[in-house]
């Protein structure tokens, strides 16, 4: 079985060359160019000026699948699929030190190598340590600093590994849930653009703009979401709506700590009005109170669980995305909450996907693939 110090890779991006370079006995750490500054256009260059937020050099971690020990720089095999991975944690937990614990370790790696042994051309993830908001003493690194971490991270993959756009499958849990939908927004919006700038190949757009989308997708192969954390916004803290009347789910480390749920809501929707978050295309995409659209998203799966309190917001999200994207969206619900977090390094299970999940996304990824 392969080791969990040799999980970890490193690319150091140097004037576009890469270079392996060993820092930590476990294992590697990827440094990326801060975006660059003509990939942030339109809103998102707007939001970042409001906010006071600027690029700074993303880091992350190349994941192995299991059994497989992919050399550094390793050039792509036929049709191979590429991981981005963005982790949980309220936007304010969950990103490892520089010198990660073993539980760190194996809670970074769960999920994407879950995914990972769902897609049988895939061999690698790209795990991505984006920014967390600050809830003291003052709000720091509101929205987009995430979301342009995020899109570093996209564009170094695409520059560190040749990978085009089509083979790329995003996979987001809980609050990197929200952050895979706010990078697919942008690219979405803006993909076109990007793409004449930075080089990246695309297929043609739809001939006009009444006519279907196109099948193939444009900006990622696939989206997998995992209880996104969807909407930020008050719209479905209602009497029996999932996030007041279940007590189990991603959030569930906040509950110890008066008005932190709140707390973390404004901090990362910081400097708009709490009430504008509630109509926010990014920050609130599944709002009952917006009308946010899913025009040339990726296709996708959500997957919740029943018994998670991000339920009803994730069948909003369904429904929502179902009006732009058809069959391409689908939302699979479990029977519980999530998975209870098996500690086993060896687990062919994912803290938060189970089993009969995992089969699901397997089956769905398969399609047209």
């Amino acid at each position: 079985m392969q080791s969990e110090d040799s999980l970890f890779k490193t690319y150091n991006l140097i004037r576009g060359v890469f270079g392996a370079h060993k820092t930590k006995p476990r294992g590697f750490v990827v440094r990326a160019y801060p975006t660059p500054a003509e990939l942030i256009i339109g809103d998102l260059a707007q939001r970042a000026r409001d906010a006071n937020v600027k690029p700074v050099a993303a880091r992350g971690f190349w994941i192995d699948k299991e059994g497989h020990d992919t050399p550094i720089g390793a050039p792509l095999t036929k049709d191979e699929k590429v991981v981005l991975f963005f982790h949980s944690g309220e936007f304010s937990g969950s990103t490892p030190t520089p010198s990660p614990s073993q539980e760190q370790l194996r809670h970074l790696t769960c999920v994407p190598r879950a995914i990972l042994a769902q897609i049988p051309t895939a061999r690698r993830a790209l795990a991505v340590e984006y920014r967390l908001c600050e809830l003291t003493p003052v709000y720091r690194d509101p929205f987009p600093a995430a979301l342009l971490d995020a899109l570093a991270a996209y564009a170094h993959l695409l520059s560190a590994t040749g990978v085009s756009p089509q083979n790329v499958v995003l996979v987001g849990e809980a609050a990197g849930g929200h952050l895979a939908l706010a990078l697919a927004r942008y690219l979405a919006t803006h993909g076109d653009g990007l793409a004449r700038t930075a080089g990246w190949h695309s297929p043609p757009p739809p001939a006009s703009p009444q006519a279907p989308l196109s099948p193939e997708p444009r900006w990622a192969h696939a989206m997998v979401l995992l209880s996104p954390w969807c909407d930020l916004g008050t719209s479905h803290d209602t009497p029996g709506a999932g996030a007041l009347a279940q007590t189990y789910g991603f959030l569930e480390d906040l509950d110890p700590r008066p008005g932190a749920y709140v707390a973390v809501r404004r901090a990362y929707g910081d400097p708009l009005a709490f009430a504008a978050v509630d109509t926010d295309a990014y920050l609130s995409p599944a709002s009952l109170y917006g009308e946010a659209s899913f025009a040339g998203f990726p296709r996708t799966f959500v997957a919740v669980g029943r018994g998670d309190r991000l339920v009803s917001a994730c069948r909003t999200l369904g429904e929502k995305m179902g009006r732009d994207l058809g069959p391409r969206v689908v939302l699979h619900e479990s029977s519980h909450g999530r998975e209870p977090r098996d500690r086993t390094p060896a687990s062919p299970r994912s803290e938060s996907v189970d089993t009969g999940t995992l089969e699901m996304i397997r089956a769905w990824l398969a399609q047209n693939s």
